[in-house]
């Protein structure tokens, strides 16, 4: 039913069965033809076989149609589709998992989780009791600027945030970072299209301003505005995050 609601159909006539078979082909729906049997025809005429003009008439329409939908791209979610989303939430559902579990026994610093939405039940998502708040504002831009308000509110001097969509990131990373912000007010770990993966802060610092977030040049954006306002900002090695299906090949 999904599938024949995506399909938008249209045809009334005898290009009914070709519009379903080409729009199902364009989104790459498995479809198979099933021969029924029937008994000869009791009386009357058939309306296509039966003349020539029938025929061609219906010839006429059945190729007009598949000339019309040859370039048809579906607007409804399709079955297909839906499955495509399902596995890239249990994808990162793994990412927020794992990430957990190399995080749960760490003594160096303290960890935190900062989600959204604030009706997420999060305790059942990563698995096991975390100190955890949720995520404020109406942006990205806005809920990183919160998370590095929460942090300082209580009493933390420095604070590293880490991106869940980054699964290789480990404790050492995080330790470096904080290495870094003895010497410099932030750091950031640049990924290679062009985003990041990981910011830190020293209290008091922020050097996000307005910039908007996931660009392809909004690591470089965030380096040239901490330049101008006379922040030092220190970048570590470039590593990857996972946003596209391509950037699996990373993983």
């Amino acid at each position: 039913a999904d599938v024949l609601a995506s399909l938008d159909m249209h045809e009334r006539t005898y290009g009914w069965s070709t519009e379903m078979l080409v729009k199902a082909a364009r989104i790459g729906v498995r479809f198979q033809e099933v021969p029924v049997s029937y008994r000869r025809r009791g009386g009357g005429q058939s309306k296509v076989s039966g003349t020539l003009r029938g025929s061609a008439r219906a010839g006429v329409v059945i190729l007009s149609t598949v000339l019309r939908y040859a370039r048809w791209q579906a607007t409804t979610p399709t079955i297909q589709s839906k499955e495509r989303h399902e596995r890239a939430a249990s994808l990162y559902h793994a990412f927020l998992r794992d990430t957990a579990a190399r995080f749960a026994h760490e003594t160096a610093f303290d960890v935190f989780w900062a989600y959204a939405p604030d009706t997420a039940d999060w305790e059942a998502i990563i698995g096991a009791p975390s100190p955890a708040f949720p995520q404020q504002g109406a942006d990205w831009t806005a809920r990183q600027r919160h998370i590095f308000g929460w942090t300082a509110a209580h009493g933390y001097e420095q604070t590293v945030l880490i991106a869940s969509d980054s699964p290789q990131l480990v404790p050492l990373t995080v330790l470096t970072a904080f290495h870094a912000l003895d010497a410099f007010d932030a750091v950031l770990l640049p990924t290679y299209d062009g985003g990041y993966s990981l910011i830190g802060q020293r209290r008091g610092v922020d050097i996000l301003g307005t910039i908007p977030m996931s660009t392809r040049t909004v690591f470089d954006d965030l380096m040239q505005a901490a330049s101008h306002a006379g922040i030092a900002a220190e970048a570590m090695p470039p590593t990857w995050d996972i946003d596209e299906a391509h950037d699996l090949t990373h993983l």
